[in-house]
């Protein structure tokens, strides 16, 4: 872990139960997408280390993890080092029958579990914003930490750094998306940042993408006005409301 000295604006790198599951999950996601022309999300399923569902536990007590990819006929074997976390992935496409965890439900609950597993982080962070309106940005990274960033009172600048998934801070009241959020969203679902999510002490807000982003919903995304504080779902977007438990 590393932190900015003390006239520096607040800066940390560290490895969470959110960003080992981001690391993992999302570099699993990337991989598959690396060489797709298209991508049938309900089509392509996978088996971690012969266990055909979701284990959270599992995964993140793993040294070393098999993927059994099936349904992606696009795909190479390939090898994925994930430095922070000293877990190694193989992925090994199969022709055998579809069968395990759905790529769709994947993409569908990696926010949610990366907001729930890291609630006490994110909400104290945004606790801070609530006092003084400087926002915080943690930025989830395929080596498997997050960077935890200061930005100034009511914006955040997300630096040029590649990111699975993005989260920012808001002030108690404001769990939604402006509408210079929604379009910078927008753009970085395009760039393939897997979500992006705003906090608040009480609840926490995402737009994520499944699959890649649709032409016509990354219009709707640019051309909205107002911002967006309600959940909905878009051929390829889910955007969703989270209350933290208490």
């Amino acid at each position: 872990m590393w932190r900015a000295p003390p006239d520096m604006k607040f800066q940390e790198l560290l490895v969470t139960d959110g960003s080992k599951v981001a690391g993992i999950l999302g570099s699993i996601v990337k991989a598959i997408e690396s060489d797709a022309l298209e991508l049938n999300v309900e089509e392509v399923s996978l088996c971690f280390n012969g266990v055909c569902r979701l284990d959270i536990e599992l995964l993140t007590g793993s040294e070393a993890i098999e993927v059994e990819v099936s349904g992606a006929p696009w795909l190479s074997e390939m090898e994925l080092s994930l430095e922070d976390l000293m877990v190694e992935i193989s992925l090994k496409p199969s022709s055998s029958p579809r069968r395990g965890v759905k790529l769709s439900a994947i993409y569908e609950s990696l926010p949610e579990l990366i907001l729930k597993l890291d609630s006490s982080m994110l909400r104290a962070l945004s606790k801070r914003t609530t006092l003084d309106g400087v926002e915080y940005i943690a930025l989830y990274m395929d080596r498997g930490s997050v960077a935890v960033l200061e930005g100034d009172v009511h914006k955040v600048t997300i630096p040029s750094i590649e990111a699975l998934g993005i989260v920012h801070t808001h002030p108690e009241g404001a769990c939604g998306f402006s509408e210079v959020d929604v379009r910078s969203t927008a753009y970085a679902l395009s760039n393939l940042t897997l979500f992006e999510a705003v906090t608040t002490p009480s609840c926490a807000f995402y737009i994520a993408r499944i699959g890649f982003l649709d032409e016509k919903d990354f219009e709707t995304l640019l051309n909205n006005t107002g911002g967006i504080t309600t959940p909905a779902r878009l051929p390829s977007i889910k955007i969703e409301r989270l209350t933290y438990s208490t």
